[in-house]
């Protein structure tokens, strides 16, 4: 008849030592990571920085669009060279008067 090992009181306590620090592990390391710095925390965090990084691609694609645009106005069409001319370097064709009205403080 063989005799049941864990009958002994010294192999008792190592094995509740070991349960116990397996449970100590269980209860407070796993929570950590798992809500912690490097767990559901990080993973909320960066989707919300996901979901930013999404609007703003999307403000600098409809930039980028717009600048496309601009850019073949510029190279195709002569009245959109004009406006820029007139708007953003402040010229005007010979002849022509230029008012320049001031706001009343």
């Amino acid at each position: 008849m063989r005799r049941n090992p864990f009958k002994s009181p010294v192999v008792r306590w190592v094995v509740r030592g070991v349960v116990a620090v397996a449970l100590a592990f269980a209860f407070g390391y796993l929570p950590y990571r798992v809500y912690g710095g490097a767990g559901l925390g990080r993973l909320g965090q960066l989707k919300r920085e996901l979901g930013e990084l999404k609007a703003r691609n999307q403000v600098t694609a409809a930039e980028n669009a717009r600048l496309r645009e601009e850019v073949h106005a510029l190279r195709h069409d002569l009245g959109a060279v004009e406006r820029v001319a007139r708007e953003e370097l402040g010229l005007v064709r010979p002849g022509e008067l230029v008012f320049q009205i001031e706001e009343a403080k």
